[in-house]
Order: structure tokens, then sequence, then C-alpha cells
């Protein structure tokens, strides 16, 4: 028998479900609620599209020990998605380096895994309006001290209570310098806001800001002294390629991802694990007018990467000759398949 005209009318609270056919599916990154997870996954298994994916790094694998613990779980499940994805676009050399020696286990289970291309980030300065040098140097530094600017959330893998040691241990010496921290509280960040209190008691010129429009960091990029970024790991390191486009000196991690961007010029590189050899180096660029003036010139001189450069490498890596198929075909961004 044929159903009813009342049978084959979707009901009003029915909820509609879009599935992309013939499509290149990209995530423009991993989701950590599982009930998308669980969407891409079958996305990327059973649908036939093509499915691609930014990946930003492998922290909550390489770096567990710095990660929230439901993050670490949640990392696992987007693994188990993009072991399905035809490609994955990193970040960083590094970033690449920490994904294939992550695909070189899915032999184990039979699987090939996704085509990996690292594909860095841009390195172009956003340009803010006039008056907001002004702005920044009004709110953020004291005086005529030299501004030491640090940029990221206070997760313990940022390595700020690093950053507050070495800057104390500078105070001591008798250097006269303003440190800002500009990001919001993360977890595991107690022993931070701990530090930065007892610091701030002892009258040291030292704040944490968690919220600037995009204006106002761009200024204090361009209106610090130096720029100080040890972090422990990283996918790329932004604040470094932020700096360094405003041609601001940048202290920052000797290994991975961060040595990866601040490899042509402008930047000191440490051992972010030793407080002392982070120190020395920041104390160099607030002494050494002639080292200042040096690494500034070559962050000036370093060559722009923009949006756009991006972008067409990316959209070459997940689409290229795909994007020659017939007209049905599509290629988009799509961030929650429902």
């Amino acid at each position: 028998d044929q159903p009813s005209a009342a049978c084959r009318q979707p009901s009003k609270d029915a909820a509609t479900v879009v599935v992309p056919w013939d499509s290149t599916y990209v995530a423009p990154e991993l989701a950590a609620e599982e009930a998308r997870t669980e969407r891409m996954l079958a996305l990327a298994r059973l649908s036939g599209n093509r499915t691609c994916a930014i990946g930003f790094d492998c922290v909550p694998v390489t770096t567990a020990e710095t990660a929230d613990d439901g993050m670490v779980r949640a990392f696992a499940r987007m693994l188990a998605v993009v072991r399905h994805m035809d490609s994955v676009a990193t970040i960083s050399a590094a970033a690449a380096v920490e994904y294939r020696g992550w695909r070189e286990m899915l032999a184990s289970v039979g699987l090939h895994g996704p085509d990996i291309a690292a594909i860095p980030l841009p390195t172009e300065a956003h340009v803010p309006p006039a008056g907001a040098d002004q702005a920044a140097h009004t709110r953020f530094a004291v005086g005529c001290l030299p501004l030491v600017l640090c940029v990221g959330s206070h997760e313990p893998r940022k390595n700020h209570l690093a950053v507050l040691h070495a800057a104390d241990l500078l105070w001591r010496r008798g250097l006269r310098f303003s440190l800002v921290f500009v990001g919001g509280n993360a977890w595991k960040s107690e022993r931070f806001r701990a530090r930065l209190a007892a610091l701030q008691g002892q009258g040291r010129f030292v704040e944490s800001v968690s919220a600037v429009d995009d204006d106002l960091l761009w200024a204090a990029y361009r209106v610090a002294h130096v720029v100080v970024f040890p972090s422990i790991n990283e996918g790329f390191g932004l604040p470094i390629a932020e700096a360094l486009a405003c041609g601001t000196p940048v202290v920052t991690s000797r290994y991975g991802a961060m040595a990866e961007v601040a490899g042509e010029g402008g930047a000191l590189l440490v051992d972010p694990r030793d407080d002392h050899d982070l120190a020395d180096a920041l104390g160099r660029v607030l002494e050494d007018r002639d080292l200042h003036a040096k690494l500034a010139g070559e962050a000036q001189r370093r060559p722009c990467r923009t949006w756009d450069d991006y972008a067409a490498e990316v959209w070459q890596h997940f689409v290229g000759s795909h994007g020659d198929r017939p007209a049905r075909h599509t290629a988009g961004l799509v961030t929650d398949p429902r």
C-alpha cells in the first residue's frame, strides 16, 4: 500500500540533515565536541566525499602533561576521524613532523592515513589606525621604561611562569622595564596567577590583560621593545610572526615551530626549560642597543607571506586537480556537518 499524504509529510519538528555530495569537505579546525566529531567520522568514512583538515599541532599527544585532561581525550577522538581523511595541511613543518609520526602508527591497523603537507601560516602585519600606537603606549608602558610583551594564554605549555622568573632575575639585577601579558587565563594557571600577584605586591611593573581589541594588540607589538614567547611546544607560534612582521625583536624557543618561524632573522633563541638562559637573552636585548637594532633590522627585512598566499596553497593541496570535476562538484568550508 502507498503511504498516505499525511505520512509522507515531514514533521514540523523534524531536523533537516544536509550531507555534502561529491564535494571537498574542509574542517578548518578539529572539533572537540564529541557529537560533532562523530558526524565528521561518518562523513569521512562513508560519504564518498573528499575530506581534509587543517592540522594545528599534536600537543595533546606530544606534550600531554601540559594539556587539559578533557582535551587529551577529545583529541584522540579527533585523530580517529583524521585517519580516514584524504589530506591534512599543517600550519608548520614542525607540526607536519608530529602528524607524520602519528600516521606511521596507522599501519598497525591497516590504514594509510591522510596525505600531509606543511603550509605555514601568514606573516603579514596589520597596520592599526592613527593614534593606536600612542594609545598602546599610554595603556601598557610605564613612563619611558622599555616594554616587554608576552602574548598568549596562561596554560602551562606557554611557559609564562618561566617568563615571570626570568623577569624577576633581571629586576633583581637592577634592570628597569615593564612586563605585560596579553591573554586570557586557562587551565592549570593557578601558579602563574599566584606568582604574578606576588610580584605585583613587591612593586614590580608587571600586569596581565585578558581582553584587548585587534588594533590595540597590533599597536602593542609595535611599541614593545621586545616580545618574549618561550613556549614548550607550538604548532606555529603566531605571536612570533606577528611581532617580527611589526619589526619588533623576539626572544623565543630554539626548537620546533618556534625556531622555524623565527628562522629568517629578528629573534634570539633560548632553551625554554632554562630560566637563566631566558633571562640572559632578554637582558641582552634590553641592555645592548646595537643588538636590538640588529634584530629589529632583520625583522623588518623578513619576507611577507600573506593570507592570500596561504589560502591559495591550501586550496591547491586540498582541491588541486579535483577542482576540475564536472559542474556538480563543489568545494567549500563546512564547520559543522549536521
